[in-house]
């Protein structure tokens, strides 16, 4: 089982965190996430996926950025339940 989770990235911030869920043009939420890496040589989704992996307690390999690797939106599929993930997310 696995769900997409969409997110709009920060690279180059200050520091690594979720900044918590915001919304885009179209109103879709979408979870903002701030790295330090910069955003060359897949750096920034490397250090989106490790963010990810550890905060959401899974192996890195179970997260997959599927869309927007190069745009600061992306889409993100994730191995496991998606309710388990969002409640951790809050």
């Amino acid at each position: 089982m696995s769900f997409r989770l969409a997110v709009k990235a920060q690279p180059g911030a200050k520091r690594n965190g979720i900044a918590g869920w915001v919304k885009d043009a179209n109103g879709k939420h979408l979870l903002k996430i701030t790295v330090t890496a910069p955003p060359e040589n897949n750096k920034a989704n490397d250090a989106i996926i490790s963010l990810l992996a550890k905060h959401l307690h899974v192996a890195k390999g179970k997260i997959r950025v599927i869309s927007g690797t190069g745009s600061r939106s992306k889409m993100l599929e994730i191995d496991g339940n998606e309710s388990d993930f969002l409640e951790k997310l809050k």
